[in-house]
């Protein structure tokens, strides 16, 4: 890993304009959570529609949907002054501060799109601020609602979807550790 960032820092450091640094000690805490693809769904149409808001949003989320949706393609068009970046694209986070995602290998190889976790916590919060204005108590409540199903209502799939994602943001960022996604 250690190899892999460094590459990584040869690679980008001058165009990103901070070095990508963070902890990798065998002894380094470790969180999961689990927001399912429908949740990351939910967040990620959250973010589209709220930046989209002539697009009427869903009234369920399913794995084989979200990614059709109109909303989503607009603000995932090249060019679009998307102010979601960091939710909408990435599959990897970083903790480190840098403005634009970009696409490049894993430490396996695996061409993904990186963004930073840092970023990522400013973006949900201000989702977060424009839309449902989620006190720590509403959160919390989200967290436990997750749909048993392959298919939940869409408001209650963004609730998770967004509580999950500002809850590792947060631990990411506070930790200085990668956040991804796991499929």
């Amino acid at each position: 890993m250690i190899k892999w960032r460094s590459n990584l820092n040869e690679a980008l450091s001058s165009r990103l304009g901070v070095e990508l640094d963070w902890e990798e000690a065998p002894d380094a805490p470790y969180f999961t959570d689990k927001p399912g693809w429908d949740g990351y769904g939910g967040l990620v149409l959250l973010a589209a529609h709220e930046e989209n808001p002539q697009l009427k949003p869903p009234k369920r989320v399913s794995l084989d949907s979200w990614k059709q949706d109109q909303a989503l393609r607009v603000s995932s068009t090249k060019g679009f002054p998307t102010r979601y970046e960091h939710v909408i694209v990435p599959q990897w986070w970083l903790p480190c501060a840098f403005k634009q995602v970009f696409k490049g290998p894993t430490a396996t190889g695996a061409e993904v799109w990186f963004g930073s976790s840092i970023r990522l916590l400013d973006q949900l919060r201000a989702l977060n601020e424009r839309t449902y204005r989620g006190t720590a108590a509403d959160l919390n409540v989200w967290r436990s609602q997750q749909p048993d199903g392959a298919e939940g209502p869409f408001e209650v799939e963004a609730k998770v979807g967004l509580s999950v994602f500002l809850s590792l943001a947060e631990r990411s960022a506070t930790a200085r550790l990668p956040m991804l996604l796991d499929y």
